[in-house]
């Protein structure tokens, strides 16, 4: 009897049923669809905290609103090109704010999905000169903020229009609102950079007495496309 009583109160359970191929199946199915889920969430958060906290277009929305503001120091300081002295010669405050023309932005656009922003964006700029309008699309690069760079992105290209000069026999030019003095000439073409505008480009007499008129440079994009855009300066 005592026997009997102990083997009653420590009954042993029956072993757990086993996993049919059908449920194991299953049950890996699951797990491989939850793992996907998991995967694909850490995959978003990552690309969320790689995308840009700023717009590319307001970028080049803030070059464009310093060049039709006149403050050529500030637009070409967004600038990556290196230029020499003789080619950024005029591209100073006095001389854009002294342009009969300055550039009017009509709009400024993305071409690339904000979703889809990491290293680059295409913006397209609408803006006028001179009564001319045209587009230009600015390829704008991003990079992660550092304390000595807090800006997100920078200008891979610009707005500058090369302008080439020359004179029979003149010795130098000046460019109306500039106040550095004038410029001198050699016998052959010498090179600069202008903004978008209208210039007017008054030479220094010439060697022998004559006199020489001024001339007007139109720079518009520097595409040559324009009709109106005069990008060549001969005195004689």
């Amino acid at each position: 009897m005592e026997s009997y009583g102990a083997n009653v109160g420590h009954r042993m359970s029956a072993p757990p049923p086993a996993l049919s191929e059908t449920q194991r199946r299953r049950d890996n199915k699951v797990w491989v669809i939850a793992m996907v889920v998991v995967g694909l969430l850490v995959l978003g958060v990552v690309h969320l905290m790689d995308m840009p906290r700023t717009n590319p277009e307001d970028t080049v929305r803030q070059y464009l609103t310093y060049l039709a503001d006149g403050d050529a120091e500030s637009a070409l300081g967004m600038l990556t090109r290196p230029m020499t002295d003789r080619e950024k010669r005029f591209l100073t405050n006095d001389v854009l704010s002294a342009s009969d023309s300055r550039i009017a932005i009509e709009s400024v656009e993305s071409l690339t999905s904000k979703w889809s922003v990491v290293s680059r964006a295409t913006v397209r700029a609408t803006m006028s000169v001179n009564g001319e309008r045209f587009t230009h699309d600015f390829t704008v690069y991003h990079h992660k903020p550092t304390k000595d760079r807090p800006e997100e992105w920078y200008l891979f290209d610009d707005l500058l229009v090369h302008v080439a000069v020359t004179g029979d026999g003149v010795p130098g030019f000046s460019v109306t609102g500039d106040s550095a003095g004038v410029e001198p000439l050699s016998t052959g073409w010498q090179e600069y950079y202008f903004f978008p505008g209208v210039y007017t480009l008054t030479p220094e007499g010439r060697r022998d007495g004559g006199t020489v008129d001024p001339q007007t440079v139109v720079a518009i994009d520097g595409t040559g496309t324009s009709a109106t855009e005069n990008t060549t300066v001969r005195f004689n």
